[in-house]
């Protein structure tokens, strides 16, 4: 009866343990279950960015084998499929990155030639201003020598008209208000033909005068120093003249409205050229001062 009693319970202490150890090994199996599933998934996630790479890598060959891995885990063809869909779309852009390849290159010989061409264009144009130059400073050259000899013959036609007028005393106006006190020759009660000349607080004139202005050859001399021999018109200066600085500086050349305008050169105090060449509204044209 005592050995009865003692099994009973512990029947239902085994059982009790028996049900427990059951349900554990249950829990042991879905645990089990469960890794091998997130074991599963990051073994296809790991193939899956791998191929991925490959892909966007242009790898295709190797990519596709690893899609192929993939859905064979799967058992389906949809990763494979989506790789092949993508390389099909890749072709396209590739031919056209090729053929604007093609055009890239084609367009850098065209370029390259227009480069050589413009090489060749700015040597003739070279060529061209030497020579225009040339030719330019030989005419300014001959039409100096022109008008030097013009000028002799001027003095002379001068010392000619001088006979035929009457020496009188004037007071003038120059164009700009200035007084001039005159001393010379006379037509028709102007200043006209050779005189003297002196101007208010500015220097002293001889030479030729048409109708109460400087008109012709003659020299002015300024209280400064500078002085002026060459061709008046209207009472400016204008045609060929030579100026004298007082600094020594001298210009043979042609002049516009008072200033240097034209072919012409300046040498320095020591009969240096400074300058020759074409002159634009008093100064050099394109070209800088040598010292």
């Amino acid at each position: 009866m005592k050995k009865i009693l003692i099994i009973i319970p512990l029947c239902f202490i085994l059982s009790i343990i028996s049900l427990y150890v059951s349900e554990h090994i249950d829990q042991l199996h879905i645990k089990i279950k469960t890794l091998e599933k997130e074991d599963l998934e990051y073994k296809v996630l790991t193939l899956k960015t791998t191929a991925d790479s490959l892909l966007i890598a242009h790898q295709y060959d190797t990519a596709l084998s690893l899609y192929h891995k993939v859905d064979s885990i799967y058992q389906s063809d949809s990763y494979t499929e989506n790789a092949l869909r993508f390389i099909e779309d890749q072709k396209v852009p590739f031919e056209k990155i090729n053929e604007l390849e093609k055009r890239y290159y084609t367009n850098q010989k065209y370029i390259y030639r227009l480069k050589q061409n413009q090489v060749e264009l700015f040597d003739s144009i070279n060529v061209y201003k030497t020579t225009n130059h040339l030719l330019t400073s030989d005419k300014g050259k001959l039409e100096l020598d022109l008008q030097k000899n013009k000028k002799t013959i001027k003095n002379l036609q001068k010392e000619l008209v001088s006979q035929n007028k009457d020496i009188e005393r004037l007071d003038i106006q120059n164009y700009d208000g200035a007084e001039i006190k005159y001393i010379g020759e006379v037509f028709n009660g102007n200043a006209h033909g050779f005189g003297y000349a002196v101007f208010e607080k500015t220097g002293f004139y001889e030479g030729l005068w048409e109708n109460n202005r400087r008109n012709g050859q003659g020299v002015y001399t300024w209280e400064n120093g500078d002085r002026f021999e060459g061709n008046y018109k209207a009472g400016i200066r204008d045609g060929f003249g030579v100026y004298f600085f007082k600094s020594g500086e001298r210009y043979e050349g042609f002049w516009s409205n008072n200033l240097r305008e034209g072919f012409g050169v300046l040498f320095n105090d020591k009969n240096e050229v400074i300058f020759e060449g074409i002159w634009k509204k008093d100064k050099p044209k394109n070209k800088k001062l040598t010292k």
